[in-house]
């Protein structure tokens, strides 16, 4: 689907949602739906093949998640199917996108070197909130590179205090000192 449909069709389940009240239900539909996706490439392929029919897609799609969506996701898969719109589900991105803006959450995600603990989690999760002033949604990975401290990405800037980055803008004083 290219970007100015998916974008038209992302706005309009948006919108949907919206005029419904269900847009945190909907949202964590479309939580689930990108998992499902992600961990099935072959799933989001039979459903963008245009040699499987539209009938056998619907049934799929009742099969797998009848019970499991809000009825107007569901109704929102069949409508892309009958549209042959199914592929790239960038409408998904561009929902998940109005949904934070509406909401007001950013997203953050925090790489450290070792795992973070559930406490130390909740507490960064609750700075960035307060120095942003919205609610935060906050993804971690490790990174053993990074030896000690965090990188932080949110808003398109990245904030690095990893020792490996330390190391490394010592390494590049000390060459620029020594040639």
């Amino acid at each position: 689907m290219s970007s100015l449909i998916g974008n038209r069709y992302g706005e309009a389940f948006f919108e949907a949602g919206r005029d419904e009240n269900c847009l945190d239900s909907l949202y964590d539909d479309v939580c689930l739906l990108k998992g499902v996706l992600g961990e099935n490439e072959d799933f989001l392929k039979v459903m963008s093949v245009p040699s499987v029919a539209r009938e056998e897609k619907s049934r799929l799609l009742d099969t797998i998640f009848d019970g499991k969506l809000q009825p107007l996701t569901l109704n929102y898969l069949h409508l892309l199917v009958d549209k042959n719109r199914f592929a790239g589900l960038d409408s998904l991105e561009k929902f998940v996108g109005l949904y934070r803006e509406y909401k007001g959450i950013v997203c953050a995600t925090a790489v450290t070197a070792v795992p973070m603990s559930e406490e130390l989690t909740n507490r960064l999760r609750d700075k960035l909130a307060a120095v942003t002033g919205k609610q935060v949604e906050l993804t971690c990975e490790v990174d053993p590179a990074l030896i000690s401290g965090i990188r932080l990405q949110m808003n398109g800037e990245q904030f690095d205090g990893s020792v490996r980055r330390r190391l490394e803008d010592l390494k590049k004083s000390i060459e620029s000192a020594v040639f």
